[in-house]
């Protein structure tokens, strides 16, 4: 089996940030999981851009919630 990227500690971090970010979790209950003692570091591990950042827009949305 090939891997397109090389897997480390930290990719599997980023990824459990990213996902956990993009699945509702707020930043603060994030950075006490990993560990951070600052919001600084967790920033850099949900950075959103492109499609997740589009994808989060529309699910919280209010918006979307209006019954017009």
């Amino acid at each position: 089996m090939k891997f397109k990227k090389q897997l480390s500690s930290h990719v599997f971090r980023y990824t459990y940030a990213k996902r956990s970010i993009m699945s509702g979790m707020d930043t603060f209950s994030l950075a006490a999981l990993l560990g951070h003692s600052g919001l600084t570091v967790t920033k850099r591990y949900g950075a959103l851009w492109g499609e997740d950042l589009e994808e989060k827009a529309m699910k919280f949305s209010s918006i979307n919630r209006l019954k017009i």
